[in-house]
């Protein structure tokens, strides 16, 4: 998208069929093939269920899944959760308002054209590779913010430069109120870990809250006395400030799920030999799906045995099975080891040719 854009805003479409580009597109296929023969060659992975999931993957989210009512409803509110998910950044957008009435946007895009500088070339081709890339999930339903992140740098490129340009202006002024509201905020609101159960028992609370107000509190004093710096120290006050979530906030959701690491790594061992070698283990059935959760779980148990975990709807002699209750209502097996999968749902290591 990005090259067919750039390339059609210049004119320059003979430069798609530039030899580096068929090399690029060699060096892909190169590394994908490898990747996909390794898999038939090792897990027997069939290709024909390969390039199903890959159209399987490539259409599910889009209109041809979802049907014209899901698109068109989803085409009209894009912009507003986009603008909702990406928050406060988003609200940077008002920077490229007109500043005066006077000044339509025709104007502004009039003046665009006549930008010759390479700092103008660059921010064109910001703009034109955030829109042309932006579309695709603009018109595709049930995406996720977190799909477009990597865009997000091609749009601060263009507020940081309309910031600067905006010196003065209301805008700029409403955007720096904002952003010193949020620091002022901040300095009391980094309390609230003391409201939360989970929070304040660390040991360190008072300490990383202490720190965290008391930094924020001299950049807040730094931002309002040092008005040509301003954008510069709120983006350190959101290093601050997230260096101080990932102190207060990350170790609960850590102790959270520690339990299942090591319920897994335990299970995980069972199915090894002395030599730490990885012995035959398949998921049974449903157990794990392709829901997030139960990545939590395959995870673990891939990265301890260090060999991929397969799905198997069969029963096979002298291989483990990693199975919840539901999938082994009915049937006959002796018991290896159990475990909880997340979230919270019994399951067990198993053999069905060893059943009593």
């Amino acid at each position: 998208m990005t090259l067919v854009a750039w390339l059609g805003y210049q004119r320059k479409w003979r430069v798609l069929w530039h030899p580096a580009h068929f090399l690029g597109i060699a060096v892909f296929l190169g590394i994908v093939g490898t990747y996909y023969a390794l898999s038939i060659a090792a897990f027997g992975f069939p290709l024909q269920k390969a390039m199903y999931v890959l159209w399987d993957e490539s259409v599910k989210r889009t209109g041809v899944a979802f049907g014209v009512t899901a698109t068109v409803l989803h085409i009209l509110t894009f912009p507003f959760e986009y603008i909702f998910h990406f928050l406060p950044f988003t609200l940077f957008i008002l920077l490229f308002y007109p500043s005066t009435p006077q000044k339509s946007w025709s104007t502004v895009l009039a003046s665009l054209r006549r930008y010759t500088s390479p700092l103008d070339s660059f921010l064109r081709f910001c703009a034109i590779t955030f829109v042309a890339n932006v579309l695709v999930y603009w018109v595709s339903p049930q995406v996720y913010a977190r799909y477009t992140l990597m865009l997000l740098p091609l749009f601060f490129t263009l507020v940081v430069v309309a910031y600067y340009q905006q010196e003065g202006h209301w805008q700029r002024r409403w955007i720096e109120v904002f952003m010193g509201s949020v620091m002022g905020i901040t300095v009391f609101a980094v309390w609230i870990a003391f409201g939360i159960e989970a929070t304040r028992k660390l040991p360190y609370v008072w300490g990383a809250c202490l720190a965290t107000s008391g930094v924020v509190g001299v950049m807040c004093w730094w931002y309002f006395h040092q008005k040509e710096v301003r954008l510069d120290i709120f983006v350190v006050f959101l290093l601050v400030a997230r260096i101080s979530f990932n102190f207060l906030f990350v170790p609960p959701r850590e102790a959270k799920r520690q339990r299942y690491l090591e319920d897994n790594v335990k299970a995980a061992l069972m199915t090894m030999d002395a030599a730490g070698n990885a012995l035959p283990l398949k998921s049974y059935k449903t157990t794990i799906g392709d829901d997030g959760a139960t990545d939590v779980n395959s995870f673990h148990i891939e990265a301890t045995r260090r060999k991929v975990l397969p799905i198997s709807f069969k029963k096979e002699k002298g291989v483990y099975y990693l199975a919840d209750s539901s999938n082994l209502a009915g049937e006959k097996y002796k018991e290896i080891a159990r475990l909880t999968l997340y979230p919270e749902r019994p399951a067990k290591i198993v053999r069905f040719d060893q059943a009593p």
